[in-house]
């Protein structure tokens, strides 16, 4: 009914002027307190090159960046990368199969929407010292965009990255920014598609620049649309969100380079060499088989398990999958010698008392016809059609335009990519240092803020120490060259040094310090409380050795190697 609700939002109120929203949600407003009588979906056109939903930028700058809450749960959704129903790159830049999930982008039968697999980003693996990103041309509730450009100016140049602290909690005084942390952009959302970085690494090809330029077609503008928890998750045990993102049909741009501008071409990996009637512009799911297996070879024997194998992943009803094993390999009664001399013809099978499951059809030829009928039906048009996909993309119409890497200019603590704050320094002079009212506020929090264990138990890992020994470093920090990192051990290294900091009441002013000082997972060193012993307890100092030595494992160097810091020891005998 959410899903339902949401799509109409976005195709039925292209005509529709309504009421706008009386006053400006806050942090306090309960999820969800947008009322549907009264929103609009931003139709128009915020540049002169498309509407809200084709999501087109111009300048870094218009990538406003807002900090998560903190003290609480939160977490956005991610679909710059989805689209195909198969995992990207196809290889990666060491030569590897990709290890990023399948998100798929499924396009709505009329064209005009599309149903996104995305990540959800959580503040428990990624906390909230990490930004996020919202375009301000592509937010798409038309009251809370006319307010982001009154308090932002119409490009975002008002709320940059280096706009003044506002209460130790706002990256910038951008109304998106606060709708988005109160899952108060869209009615009936869960949670938000906004952009971020921290998957940007996994999607590197070694192709410089790492993307893709596409001429025209449809694809997804899911800046801003509205997703919702699905409790599906990858194979790294992270969960994935579904977003209903409206679709604009122009050219766009891919985060990723050396792949098809048509998203189908991708479905299956393997393609088709012999024609089978399918309709023109639909995917294709032949699976992938060993040659004696494939369609190329359909004059060879077909057996039961690959019949259905190929039936299966073509989508074909389980009702006429089973009636055709029926029909070309039925089981038939046998006794013990005609399973050691069989007829001509008939295939062998595996004897089960004096039952046997013929593997091979008496007329093969027959058998690929049917099969081939079958596949064929399940790609006509009609309700039973296969799904097509489209990427989600955005658009820059300059020529020799960048990849969407955020601030404009200066740098941003704690973010993944060449924006990033450097890290701690000893021969830097920082404008707020030991000794200062905020330092003391940050060093509390370093010491007092313990993480709780699976069961609630406060536990004696001081999370904020751990989790600046390899947040940053893990996410390309001070790395002399970008390091391949398979996705899955990122997160699990994530997660191990990060998870509790979220919810740490001291944060504030960790953020607060790190933005005014422009460093990233610095704040400890630069008020002088990463000393062991006696601001780093013997099990935290444990906690750091193990992630400096899982950090160099995946070919990360830790901060200790860079600036001599969080170390780390192994615990006393």
């Amino acid at each position: 009914m959410k899903i339902h609700l949401a799509l109409c939002l976005f195709l039925a109120a292209f005509s529709a002027s309504l009421p706008a929203l009386a006053g400006q949600p806050g942090e306090t407003v309960p999820p969800g307190s947008i009322d549907p009588a009264t929103f609009r979906f931003n139709d128009r056109y915020t540049t002169p090159f498309g509407p809200a939903y084709a999501d087109i930028w111009t300048a870094q700058q218009n990538f406003l960046a807002c900090r998560p809450p903190v003290d609480q749960a939160f977490s956005y959704a991610l679909c710059y990368f989805s689209g195909p129903a198969v995992a990207t790159p196809i290889q990666t830049a060491g030569g590897g199969p990709s290890a990023n999930p399948q998100l798929p982008c499924i396009l709505s039968p009329d064209g005009k929407s599309a149903t996104c697999t995305c990540y959800e980003i959580q503040t428990e693996q990624y906390p909230p010292v990490v930004p996020y990103f919202v375009n301000i041309n592509g937010i798409l509730n038309l009251d809370l965009y006319l307010r982001t450009i009154a308090a932002c100016g119409h490009d975002g140049e008002l709320c940059g990255s280096q706009a003044p602290v506002r209460d130790h909690m706002w990256w910038n005084a951008a109304p998106i920014c606060r709708a988005v942390n109160t899952d108060n952009v869209i009615p009936t959302a869960e949670l938000t598609s906004v952009f971020s970085t921290v998957k940007t690494s996994d999607y590197a090809t070694g192709t410089t620049p790492n993307s893709t330029t596409c001429p025209a077609g449809k694809y997804a503008g899911c800046m801003t649309a509205p997703c919702y928890h699905t409790g599906k998750t990858d194979s790294a045990g992270n969960p994935l969100a579904e977003c209903n993102c409206p679709v604009y049909d122009g050219p766009f741009e891919l985060g990723q380079a050396g792949v098809p501008c048509d998203a189908n071409e991708l479905t299956p990996p393997a393609g088709r060499t012999v024609p089978l009637g399918f309709t023109p512009g639909l995917p294709n799911v032949w699976p992938n088989l060993p040659p004696q297996q494939t369609q190329q070879n359909s004059a060879g024997q077909l057996d039961s398990a690959t019949a259905r194998q190929i039936l299966t992943a073509a989508g074909v009803d389980p009702g006429a999958i089973e009636n055709f094993i029926a029909t070309f390999f039925p089981v038939r009664q046998q006794a013990y010698s005609d399973l050691t001399n069989p007829g001509q013809g008939m295939g062998y099978g595996q004897s089960y008392g004096d039952q046997s499951s013929v593997s091979e059809p008496p007329d093969n030829s027959a058998a690929w016809a049917q099969l081939q009928a079958l596949i064929d039906a399940r790609y006509s048009s009609g309700p039973g059609s296969p799904p097509v996909y489209v990427w989600s993309a955005a658009h820059n119409p300059f020529q020799n335009h960048q990849p969407i890497d955020p601030p404009a200019d200066g740098c941003l603590p704690d973010v993944p990519g060449q924006k990033s704050c450097p890290l701690y320094s000893p021969m830097t002079q920082y404008p707020v240092a030991q000794g200062s009212p905020l330092c003391q506020k940050v060093c509390a929090a370093y010491r007092n803020d313990t993480r709780t264990d699976a069961n609630g138990s406060p536990t004696n890992i001081q999370v904020g120490y751990s989790c600046d020994a390899a947040l940053c470093t893990t996410l390309g920090n001070g790395q002399s060259s970008p390091v391949q990192v398979d996705p899955l051990a990122k997160a699990d290294l994530l997660q191990n040094a990060c998870s509790g900091l979220a919810g740490q009441s001291g944060l504030r002013a960790i953020l607060a310090l790190e933005q005014l000082d422009h460093c990233s997972c610095c704040a400890s060193q630069v008020c002088g409380c990463a000393n062991a012993g006696t601001d780093i307890d013997p099990d935290t100092q444990a906690e750091i050795a193990g992630l400096n030595a899982a950090q160099q494992q995946l070919g990360i160097t830790p901060q200790c190697q860079i600036n001599g810091t969080l170390c780390g020891a192994e615990p006393p005998p």
